[in-house]
């Protein structure tokens, strides 16, 4: 999906893996994102979602796990306030939507999202692989299968919804533990988007997924990755000062530019 905007600013925020931890983490995950977007919404940003806001989550008709209640209630209030919906492309934790995401107000990208910002072109994408064989980024078998269609439905008429939302619980948990910090999978990512800047017409390249924080400007464009932010509470932001990786701090509500450690 491609989009224009000349005049925006614009919020990007992925991975905080809500409802992945313990009640105390939890509970201050998501006061963080809720002051996030209402820091969003006071101060004019878009808000663009690309990966695992939830660390589980799985639709069953109608009903969405507890995980999902308030997070979609603060969304649904965004998309309420603000000037335009906001973006909520899906990752390898909270993919499996039917409609309930839409029907809160936001526009769901299962892919990537495509944004021109002034001259800039701006290519957004979770970072657990895509499907379009011309970005050679194929996701991996495992991923592949949990996307498939066939295996969600033949999950579903096996599991309750508590019961399959409960499997998915530990096994996020698992995956969580042992697959975005692989040094090979990290170097695979960062290869890849910045290969994509010098191939493809994009300037920019914004991803997550691999938990690492990543700030790369070279002769061919940007390339940000916004890290881990249940550990560092990072995200990206587009203002007229360009695009900037940023820390939350929760007991001022505001940010401050990230620094690379030395």
């Amino acid at each position: 999906m491609v989009s224009r905007d000349e005049d925006s600013k614009f919020l990007f925020i992925s991975d905080l893996h809500l409802g992945g931890f313990d009640t105390k983490k939890n509970d201050f995950l998501l006061k963080a994102f809720s002051n996030i977007v209402e820091y969003a919404i006071v101060h004019q940003f878009k808000l663009i979602i690309h990966g695992d806001l939830l660390d589980y989550y799985m639709q069953y008709g109608d009903w969405i796990p507890d995980v999902a209640q308030k997070p979609f209630q603060i969304l649904a209030d965004y998309n309420q306030r603000a000037d335009s919906p906001a973006i909520y492309i899906t990752g390898n934790h909270d993919n499996w939507d039917v409609d309930y995401i839409e029907k809160i107000g936001c526009t769901v990208i299962h892919e990537a999202y495509e944004i021109q910002i002034k001259e800039l072109n701006v290519f957004i994408a979770h970072g657990d692989g895509l499907n379009d064989p011309k970005f050679n980024f194929p996701r991996p078998l495992l991923h592949r299968l949990l996307r498939n269609s066939y295996f969600v439905g033949m999950y579903k008429s096996f599991t309750s919804p508590a019961f399959g939302n409960a499997i998915m619980r530990n096994f996020s948990k698992l995956n969580r533990s042992i697959s975005p910090g692989k040094d090979s999978d990290t170097i695979k990512l960062d290869n890849w988007a910045t290969a994509l800047l010098k191939n493809f017409n994009y300037n920019v390249v914004i991803c997550g997924h691999h938990h690492h924080n990543r700030y790369i400007q070279n002769t061919d464009g940007i390339y940000i990755n916004t890290g881990c932010f249940y550990t560092d509470l990072t995200f990206a932001t587009y203002t007229n000062k360009g695009f900037e990786l940023v820390i939350w701090n929760n007991n001022t509500n505001e940010i401050s530019p990230w620094k690379p450690l030395d």
